[in-house]
């Protein structure tokens, strides 16, 4: 069982356009609204792969009704804690000219000290069950980094792996938790580390620091140019094959799901970053945050190569 929570979920929106004119009033090709979210990604994934997974966090006000209904029309289970703030909305503007994206994203509802007990309590009996809780996505107001790290010990002391793809904590709040795996993109990497991280070579040289410190897996996705994942005795490059990118969005959330579905899976380190990369590039080739056709995923992950490091 994988277990994700999301503390700050939102309603997905996407828009399409053709092209983009500031000065003129822009038409809109298309649109589509999909449940939002770093971690909710991740369990779409996963369910799509018919893996068990289970997406915890909060939600509320008619966006929160919408969150729960567009969750169920996946066939995703969740388990979201109500509060009395409104679940945010996130707008992506993906214009066809030039292959831009725009992102938008709501701040998301204020969580109130009552409200964050009732989703420990959730979360604790959920832990409880073993396997992986993912904290994945920013917080929202009202929960700051010590919060989230004494919720992720507690679920550790009850019995999880601790995964954790989240800009709100800093790298002494990640060590602290010991976590299996940490999977940033290399420009939070960066900010993690406070220094430029260049090349692959200082990459790894960071990951290798942060392995030093207790962490056993880092991940560091970087787009089209594939992952690195390194461990105490591993480094490897992953290569994906060159594919039309329609939306960056919930990429990276792929490369944790693919990666922690391989590993639940009892597959080697190596095997299960391939994985992981080949489910963010099936990602990026689908519109919005819609998530790919399992024959995709198995395409994709043919033509992937890993080389040592």
């Amino acid at each position: 069982m994988i277990t994700t929570v999301t503390l700050n979920p939102a309603i997905d929106a996407t828009w399409f356009l053709d092209s983009f004119d500031e000065e003129e009033i822009n038409r809109l090709k298309g649109k589509k609204i999909d449940a939002g979210g770093k971690g909710i990604n991740i369990s779409r994934f996963l369910t799509v792969m018919d893996y068990p997974t289970l997406a915890m966090g909060f939600c509320g006000g008619p966006n929160g009704s919408l969150l729960l209904s567009l969750l169920e029309e996946a066939n995703v289970d969740a388990q979201l804690t109500p509060v009395a703030g409104e679940t945010r909305q996130n707008v992506t503007v993906f214009v066809e000219q030039g292959s831009k994206t725009i992102k938008i994203n709501e701040a998301g509802p204020q969580i109130s000290a009552e409200e964050c007990k009732a989703f420990e309590n959730m979360l604790l009996k959920q832990a409880q069950k073993g396997g992986f809780v993912v904290l994945a996505g920013k917080n929202p107001p009202g929960i700051d980094g010590k919060m989230t790290i004494d919720l992720l010990l507690k679920a550790k002391q009850a019995g999880a792996k601790i995964v954790v793809d989240s800009e709100s904590l800093t790298l002494e709040e990640v060590v602290a938790l010991g976590p299996t795996l940490i999977k940033p993109n290399e420009l939070e990497f960066s900010k993690m580390l406070g220094r430029p991280l260049d090349t692959h070579e200082a990459l790894i040289e960071a990951a290798r620091e942060v392995v030093a410190k207790g962490v056993e897996y880092v991940v560091i996705s970087m787009g089209g140019d594939g992952l690195l994942g390194i461990s105490a005795e591993e480094a490897y490059k992953v290569d994906v094959p060159k594919i039309q990118v329609r939306s960056t969005v919930g990429a990276g959330d792929s490369v944790v799901a693919g990666t922690l579905m391989a590993l639940s899976q009892g597959k080697s380190f190596q095997e299960s970053i391939c994985t992981g990369a080949a489910f963010g590039s099936a990602m990026a080739s689908t519109d919005g945050t819609e998530i790919p056709p399992r024959a995709l995923v198995e395409e994709i992950l043919s033509k992937v190569t890993c080389r040592s490091v």
